[in-house]
């Protein structure tokens, strides 16, 4: 959402972030509403366009890497535990 000079936001830009929002669930963006007024802010501030599409791919890529490693060391834990041998008490006197 951009600011007039008073800073508050204007209809028009709750209007594109609306177009916007819908534009990028139709093609698969994956880019939320939020997402969008803040890009939207980012670029009305002078961020490069270029810039801010790498950044955000790279973003993307991490969190993507981070949930897989999540994933798996969850997948390693449930394996390891479930494959220990059961404890047992008897044999020690």
């Amino acid at each position: 959402m951009s600011y007039n000079l008073a800073n508050t936001p204007t209809s028009s830009d709750g209007d594109a972030i609306n177009v916007l929002g819908e534009l990028s669930a139709e093609i698969g963006a994956g880019l939320t509403k939020q997402q969008i007024s803040v890009a939207m802010k980012l670029l009305r501030l002078g961020v490069n366009p270029s810039a801010l599409v790498a950044i955000t791919q790279e973003l993307r890529k991490e969190a993507q890497y981070a949930s897989s490693a999540q994933q798996a060391t969850a997948t390693a834990t449930a394996t390891a535990t479930a494959q220990q041998p059961p404890t047992s008490t008897r044999g020690f006197y």
